[in-house]
């Protein structure tokens, strides 16, 4: 096997090489061994589990848990394009669509399984699980299984159970931001074996300039720092309103700016992207909902002109800048009032028990659900228009929601950026028959023949109603109607797409009383954030040791080399050169003095060594700054060094 991993990189990827370390950790996992891998973002970390999964007979699967929807989609795609047979399960997807992808992975027709952690604890993927043959376990944001980490899902808890399932699987844990204490806590709660391998590449970036700027002036600051840097930037907020009002500022002072966030339509967040990435758009101002799956290289600048709310966070959200090795920067522009503002962050983000109550009944009534009703049920959620409809506020519903996803009951997910997708699931008899007794339906079903071939016999594949329509000369209006009546006949699956976000529930809705609530582990998430917090924080006001060495030493690893590059170093540099600038101007001045003096113990006006004479020989003679040079004389002046006499003449002190 490990002789074929150089070959299958070369043969799909089209690399030469390896990246540092990724040979090692394959070179693990295909020994079988458990394995954590913590490689920086942009580290290839995806590489380490999709390249070995190709190295096992067919039949054989790679599952792979990950909890980002949008990298899971967006990775299959990049496979499938590379002729690797990848399908994806997660929360918003249709139970059809789902059962359709394990019986693919049953036949031996997929290679690499992603799967979000909400899906794993199903009776359908267990019983799955014991019909299927496992190489290894790949678990991606592995640091979300610990309730110290900064992203934590309970959901990820459930993994050890799948280790029961199937013994044999080594496991490979795999994340970018981990302190020591949560890879401990990795290791614990994936039950990783007893001498388990473990690869940490430095989390230094050597091309990535840290600074903080405390700045009461935030825009105009961005404004000047986006002029000084060319290239492409990605400047991130804190609210949806700051993002859109920091874009029109931008754009207004002639930059190419356009803003992202999470309540956008599908077709809105597409376009932005798409413009970004293609470097249509050079500025993208957005919430922290922008990033996830984006792996765009040639970032020169990442801009926080609000402080996130944890330092795992900013490492993630500042890497996502210089991927491509050149040289880049990342600045958080800072305010005294933002650490109140942080503070105030924990009352909203941990509402009361009475509060998370108050919102699932409201979720349940507005999906029409009676107790004991929903489990696997998928249903549009539109946070704004619930809480109108329901008198709820926002920001306490919206994290009473998160609790209740923390908890297990539900699952968030933008299922809107699915494309509409359908089966045959008739044969290829039932549909002639079908053809020949309806005319109005036969050209549709010739078309969806003609443009998805026997791949939809098969697989749920992705159609495009506009394409249709338009290979048909017909309204878009008119194929949906159409491909609605096939369905109804049972002759294909249509799943049209999602307008907006959904809401998975993982659990029955359950009554009023028995809704388990822990507090205590809502008291142990907000210490956990109360501390992230604090650590940002102490970042932010330490400006004394290099900003990298602080990064590094929060995640666990010790250097005693400075970057060189960031805020902090640059000032000590600075500071090193004026003081090296004034030593150098003070010994000369001394020294011409000094000199001076004992070749003329008597002075006449046309010897004088006068001020202006004293200055110009120096500045020569050093090339330094006149100012520099006044400065160093008032020194040694004020200091005794050297004075003058009664004519104004500079001697050596008696």
């Amino acid at each position: 096997m490990l002789e074929n991993l150089h070959q299958i990189l070369k043969e799909k990827w089209g690399y030469d090489a390896f990246r540092p370390l990724q040979f090692e950790i394959m070179q693990a996992v295909l020994q079988g061994f458990d394995t954590l891998a913590l490689l920086p973002t942009g580290g290839g970390k995806s590489v380490c589990y999709q390249v070995p999964a190709l190295t096992f007979d067919e039949g054989e699967l790679c599952l792979v848990i990950s909890p980002l929807i949008a990298l899971m989609k967006d990775q299959v795609q990049n496979l499938k394009a590379k002729n690797i047979a990848a399908e994806a399960i997660f929360s918003g997807l249709h139970p059809n669509e789902a059962n359709r992808i394990l019986q693919l992975c049953l036949s031996g027709k997929c290679r690499i399984l992603y799967v979000s952690p909400e899906r794993i604890h199903t009776a359908l993927f267990k019983d799955f699980l014991t019909r299927i043959k496992l190489s290894f376990i790949a678990v991606d944001e592995a640091h979300c299984i610990s309730q110290w980490g900064y992203d934590f899902r309970p959901a990820y808890l459930k993994i050890p159970l799948l280790r029961q399932l199937q013994p044999h699987a080594p496991v490979l844990a795999l994340t970018a931001s981990a302190t020591t204490r949560v890879r401990n806590d990795i290791a614990d709660k994936l039950q990783l074996a007893s001498g388990y391998k473990i690869y940490e590449q430095s989390f230094t970036r050597s091309n990535l300039s840290y600074s903080v700027l405390n700045e009461d002036n935030k825009k105009d600051k961005l404004l000047t720092i986006l002029k000084k840097i060319s290239g492409c930037a990605l400047v991130y907020t804190n609210s949806r309103a700051l993002a859109q009002e920091t874009a029109q500022f931008l754009r207004k002072n002639g930059l190419a700016a356009d803003f992202y966030h999470a309540g956008l339509t599908t077709a809105q967040r597409n376009q932005k992207q798409t413009a970004w990435m293609k470097d249509h758009i050079r500025i993208m101002v957005a919430t922290n909902a922008f990033g996830m799956g984006i792996d765009k290289p040639n970032v020169r600048l990442v801009v926080h002109i609000s402080p996130p709310t944890s330092l795992e966070a900013y490492y993630q959200e500042a890497g996502r800048a210089g991927r491509d090795g050149k040289k880049s920067f990342a600045v958080l522009l800072y305010q005294n009032s933002d650490g109140v503002n942080l503070q105030k962050l924990i009352v909203q983000r941990y509402p009361n028990k009475a509060t998370v109550l108050q919102t699932y009944i409201a979720l349940c009534n507005a999906c029409q659900l009676p107790v004991g009703a929903g489990q696997g049920q998928n249903f549009d959620f539109d946070l704004d228009e619930l809480c109108d409809n329901f008198k709820l506020p926002i920001l306490p519903t919206w994290h009473a929601l998160k609790i209740l996803e923390e908890h297990g009951y539900i699952a968030l997910s933008d299922a809107a950026d699915l494309p509409a997708r359908l089966l045959i699931t008739a044969s290829r008899n039932e549909l002639y028959e079908v053809e020949v007794a309806n005319i109005r339906l036969n050209p549709y079903i010739k078309m969806l023949l003609r443009l998805y071939g026997g791949s939809a016999f098969v697989q749920y594949v992705a159609i495009n109603e506009r394409q249709i329509a338009k290979q048909m000369s017909v309204p878009i209006e008119f194929v949906k109607n159409a491909l609605t009546v096939l369905h109804k006949q049972k002759l294909i699956d249509y799943l049209p797409q999602a307008e907006q976000p959904q809401v998975s529930f993982i659990e029955p809705r359950i009554a009023e009383n028995n809704l388990a609530v822990n507090e205590k582990l809502m008291q142990f998430r907000q210490t956990v954030f109360l501390n992230n917090i604090n650590a940002i924080l102490n970042y932010v006001n330490t400006a004394t040791i290099c900003r990298n060495r602080q990064i590094v030493a929060y995640f666990g690893e010790t250097t005693n080399t400075d970057c060189g590059i960031c805020d902090v170093c640059i000032q000590h540099i600075r500071m090193q050169k004026a003081e090296q600038q004034q030593q150098l101007a003070t010994q000369t001045l001394l020294q011409m003095v000094s000199q001076y003096y004992n070749n003329n113990k008597t002075t006449t006006a046309n010897n004088a060594l006068t001020t202006e004479i004293l200055l110009q020989q120096t500045e020569l003679q050093t090339k330094l700054n006149k100012q520099v040079i006044i400065n160093a004389l008032r020194w040694l002046i004020d200091n005794d060094e050297i004075k003058t006499n009664e004519t104004g003449i500079f001697i050596l002190p008696a």
